[in-house]
């Protein structure tokens, strides 16, 4: 599930793709709404399993990364944090184009 930080009437703007942390959905990230919406067209997403985010036990982690980057628009960067990080270097490993920007949180 993505859940928008700003609805950004820019819409050109490059999107910033949050990624939280092992045992927190991404909602830890709605504090810094009104810091990020002036630079970025963010969005935080759960990690599967998270959020309203499905979980599919069948599914290898590079699967689940493979899927999520699927869902998130081309040329975004990616901040992960934590676990959201070890998602994030697997996204970007698998499609090293799609990305523009990987910002790692203690990952």
């Amino acid at each position: 599930m993505n859940r928008s930080l700003s609805a950004s009437p820019r819409g050109s703007e490059k999107q910033l793709i949050l990624l939280h942390g092992w045992g927190i959905g991404s909602a830890v990230f709605e504090p810094l709404s009104d810091l990020l919406k002036t630079r970025y067209e963010a969005n935080c997403t759960d990690l599967p399993g998270y959020g309203k985010s499905v979980w599919d036990g069948s599914m290898s982690f590079e699967d689940q990364a493979a899927w999520l980057a699927s869902t998130l628009p081309e040329g975004s960067k990616l901040l992960g944090w934590s676990m959201g990080g070890l998602y994030a270097i697997e996204m970007v490993r698998q499609n090293p184009k799609q990305f523009e920007q990987l910002i790692l949180v203690a990952s």
